[in-house]
């Protein structure tokens, strides 16, 4: 891998998250972030910071954002 790239790792029915292991080397100080989870089943859209399940919920997360409504 090259600096600032992502890996995504999955499993099938017959792996157990207890079972997956991951190494990684590197000649430089390497920061990695591990995060797992069930999948969902629902769609996925991203823009930005946002993550929600339609383009409409991501322009009404920006809206809500701007108009300072986050933390309320």
């Amino acid at each position: 891998m090259k600096k600032d790239q992502v890996a995504f790792l999955t499993h099938d029915d017959t792996t157990s998250i207890s079972e997956v292991r991951m190494t990684a080397t590197s000649k430089e100080p390497l920061k990695a972030l591990l995060f797992g989870g069930l999948p969902i089943g629902e769609p996925v859209v991203a823009k930005g910071p946002f993550v929600m399940n339609t383009r409409e919920e991501i322009k009404q997360a920006y809206a809500d954002y701007q108009a300072g409504l986050f933390g309320i």
